[in-house]
This record gives structure tokens, sequence and C-alpha cells, in this order.
């Protein structure tokens, strides 16, 4: 069986050259503040899977996911499964 997790967002990326990640730009888009990155919210959808099947899971498995709202710096979010 394959579990969800729930984890604390962390934007490594706040001084991006892509500023959206950073809380001035992303709050004149109306965002609350600075995005996680992309690649971050990846690694964070696809640690379930890597928990279940290893780390080969990576060179031939495939996911279809859905993010349902921007993730920001320190927010505790979940991973579910369905």
């Amino acid at each position: 069986m394959i579990n969800g997790w729930t984890g604390h967002a962390f934007n490594q990326s706040p001084d991006s050259a892509n500023e959206i990640h950073g809380d001035k730009i992303a709050k004149q888009f109306g965002f609350t503040g600075g995005l996680v990155p992309g690649v971050t919210i990846s690694a964070y959808l696809i640690q379930p899977a890597i928990e279940a099947w290893g780390i080969d899971w990576l060179t031939r498995g495939f996911a279809h996911v859905k993010v349902g709202s921007p993730l920001y710096d320190e927010e505790q979010f979940d991973v579910r499964i369905t």
C-alpha cells in the first residue's frame, strides 16, 4: 500500500532570478508570498512513490498529480494518494 505524507515546505529560492519565488513580486501578482519552486513540489509529490517502490521508480514510473493551491515557505502540506 502506498501512503501519503505531510511536511512543511521550504522555499530554497527566494532570491532566484525567477522573482515569483520572492515575496515582493509574488505579492504583486496576488499571491500570499514567494512560491516554492515546482521542482521542489515535484520532489514532495513523488516521495510516497519512492518509499513504496524504491529509487528505480524514478527511471520507469509515472504519476498523475493535481496541485490544489500554491505552496509557500514553511506552509504545511499534505500529499494524498487516491
